[in-house]
């Protein structure tokens, strides 16, 4: 499997881990040979300035594949705005809080990005009324979209898709939350969407469907769903797993018709039986169609928290009470579809193989992960288990993060 990495991912040659008795990891990686050149924007013009947009700071021919753009929050609240870009970046915005702004004709788009490159986006905030509004556009590299949050409806209802994937070989979203009509629309596509909220927000506002897809292959963990109105989820022609631990929950329509939480035509669907669904009304069909689903045990992996360098945080990792779970880091890699499950990490470079472990009754496992100081800002990692029951040998779905 071919790497997708930034050129200063693809130099992180080698890693340490530390393993105790109590499962801690010690995520180290080793610095690049040649670190990517990091770039700042801010309108405010503060020490180390390069740009002061980002859409300039995209556009120069000295900002390369591999590189890394910071940006800050300006004096009158500037921030991030709409860019169509085929670059492999990582953009960060500072501290996680940056905001953000976009509309439906001036997105945040990844466009035609080239096989081997990573564009990520990470750590940004809708500061105004109106969802996020993110397209990966034909993409045979591959696209994250990280800490990303949207809280407040438009003053009208929201007519188009928040995150649109389309045509895409490896998109995947982690702590997305945004509504829209859908929140996030998948065309022909892989993608994985962990931690995301979509529909109702955290302040209980929003709006809109959750997922629309058409042939394409999803894995949805941990999910908190919410449509105002409508189905949280429809599907067609695609091949969709839904799982995730206690939190996971999916709502039928808020307001409006009668639908049930999940509705789909062709295809396959199998959903964790700990993913909650609450209908409307009670009792009703979780999924409506000719789709018919599996339930069986799916494992996954998620974050409790983003990766900070110099942090501690926790892996989670579901799994059959009683099976052997092997926690496994690495470079992310291309999503790839297998007989055993979904392959994230990047097979081509050393993978840190971290700890064993027996899955309680609980059926989750807490992995405290300490990331070290000395992990540069847009390093990503990718984390997934091998499940082995009996003779039975499972991949559980994998999460992507990127520290900061």
């Amino acid at each position: 499997m071919g790497g997708s990495g930034t050129q200063g991912d693809s130099m992180l040659n080698r890693s340490r881990w530390s393993v105790s008795s109590r499962a801690l990891l010690c995520l180290a990686f080793a610095a690049p040979a040649l670190a990517q050149n990091v770039w700042i924007v801010d309108a405010g013009a503060g020490a180390g300035t390069h740009f002061a947009d980002l859409p300039t700071a995209v556009a120069s021919p000295n900002v390369l594949d591999g590189d890394v753009i910071v940006v800050r929050t300006g004096p009158f609240g500037e921030g991030a705005v709409g860019f169509t870009t085929s670059k492999g970046l990582t953009i960060l915005g500072e501290g996680g809080q940056v905001p953000v702004y976009t509309t439906a004709q001036s997105p945040i788009e990844v466009q035609a990005l080239p096989a081997g490159r990573a564009f990520r986006l990470v750590g940004f905030r809708r500061s105004t009324d109106g969802p996020l509004h993110l397209r990966a556009i034909q993409c045979a590299g591959s696209v994250h979209f990280e800490d990303l949050h949207a809280r407040e409806p438009d003053l009208f209802f929201p007519t188009t898709p928040s995150v649109a994937i389309h045509g895409s070989a490896a998109v995947t979203l982690r702590d997305v939350e945004t509504f829209g009509a859908p929140a996030v629309e998948i065309l022909n596509s892989t993608a994985t969407l962990v931690s995301c909220r979509l529909g109702i927000t955290s302040i209980g506002l929003g709006g809109g469907r959750c997922v629309v897809a058409n042939g394409s292959a999803v894995a949805i963990v941990q999910p908190r769903f919410e449509p105002v109105f409508g189905t949280a989820i429809e599907l067609s022609n695609c091949d969709v797993v839904i799982t995730g631990g206690s939190g996971s929950v999916i709502h039928g329509p808020i307001i409006g018709a009668t639908s049930s939480p999940i509705v789909g035509n062709g295809g396959s669907l199998t959903i964790d039986p700990s993913v909650t669904f609450v209908t409307q009304p009670p009792g009703a069909p979780v999924v409506s169609g000719s789709l018919q689903a599996i339930t069986a045990l799916q494992p996954c992996t998620w974050l409790s928290a983003p990766a900070a360098a110099g942090q501690s945080t926790s892996l989670l990792a579901t799994g059959a009470p009683g099976s052997l779970q092997i926690l496994v880091v690495g470079l992310p890699g291309m999503l790839t579809v297998t007989p055993l499950g979904w392959i994230g990490i990047d097979l081509a470079f050393p993978v840190a193989w971290g700890v064993t472990a027996l899955v309680p009754g609980t059926g989750v496992v807490a992995y405290p992960l300490a990331l070290a100081p000395s992990l540069p800002a847009g390093l990503a990692f990718t984390s997934q288990v091998v499940a082995v029951a009996g003779s039975s040998i499972a991949l559980g779905l994998p999460v992507t993060a990127v520290v900061r």
